[in-house]
């Protein structure tokens, strides 16, 4: 099955992956989860390197050329800063496509998860009253 998604939302698919990759599952699950997160984590180092870039040609840097920070936070000056938030926004809203074997609701109805690890993953279930289809 196939699914385009913004980057943005590769990412909170990600971060909900994360707590799979530790969990024991049965061999089939793991497999599925395995192979999605290849791909995911694929698509978001090819987005790190463009915000990188960004990074570049937005952020300040101190006299040493190590990008300036404020709590964590690069500097980006006032006059960079509605161009680098379009573009960096742009970045995030990119559509890329997924392709992936969709994970049963069987597969996973007996598991604890949060709701906010559900959402992430909806994309990727295919509920019992759902049937497959392929998204153009």
């Amino acid at each position: 099955m196939d699914k385009e998604l913004t980057l943005e939302e590769l990412f909170n698919t990600k971060k909900a992956l994360d707590n799979f990759m530790q969990e024991k599952l049965p061999v089939k699950l793991a497999y599925k989860i395995k192979k999605l997160y290849k791909q995911v984590s694929e698509e978001l180092e090819i987005l790190e390197q463009s915000k990188d870039s960004l990074l570049e040609n937005y952020a300040e840097k101190d006299e040493e050329g190590n990008f300036r920070n404020n709590d964590g936070y690069f500097v980006i000056s006032k006059e960079h800063r509605e161009n680098f938030e379009k573009e960096l926004n742009e970045l995030n809203n990119i559509k890329v496509k997924i392709s992936f074997t969709p994970i049963k609701e069987e597969e996973i109805e007996n598991m604890e998860m949060t709701p906010s690890t559900l959402l992430a993953l909806e994309h990727f279930i295919q509920f019992k009253e759902e049937e497959p289809t392929e998204e153009r």
